[in-house]
């Protein structure tokens, strides 16, 4: 019997630890670490075409964590790829950043969402505030972000 197609699922892990039928699109890390040179990854697709979905995986390869998440691509292309491409694995610090929620008729709301989704970011990586190795004006706006006293 096949499993159900992830429809309104826009959760990489989630796909792949519920038993739902997952088309294999891990080529595209394998791509984005072949090309070294590029400053920015544009996703320009339709509605509803899985850009979310491939952002939480790119997140789940890529973002540093204590947990190991190796689970989620196993059998996958990257995984069967190599350790050229699983040497970037949980290794860096991601910002996964999506507007999917911010549906608001009003400007004013619509930008109090959005301010709070990167105060919400700046604390998820507090981590990187804690570690001494921005500088000094660094932390100070960081801290400003995180207490509410900045603008943004």
């Amino acid at each position: 019997m096949p499993l159900p197609l992830p429809i309104c699922t826009d959760d990489f892990r989630t796909v792949r630890e519920a038993p739902f039928e997952y088309i294999d699109k891990t080529e595209l890390i394998c791509e984005l670490i072949d090309n070294p040179g590029a400053q920015v990854a544009l996703f320009p697709r339709p509605r509803r075409f899985g850009k979310t979905l491939n952002i939480s995986m790119l997140r789940c390869f890529f973002q540093k964590s204590d947990e190991d998440l190796a689970h989620l691509f196993e059998g996958l292309r990257v995984w069967e790829a190599g350790d050229a491409y699983r040497k970037h694995f949980q290794r860096y610090p991601v910002i996964m950043l999506t507007f999917k929620e911010c549906q608001y008729h009003r400007w004013e709301d619509c930008w109090d969402a959005i301010r709070d989704k990167v105060v919400d970011l700046f604390e998820e990586h507090r981590a990187v505030l804690e570690s001494g190795r921005l500088s000094e004006l660094e932390a100070r706006r960081f801290r400003q972000i995180l207490d509410g006293t900045a603008t943004l």
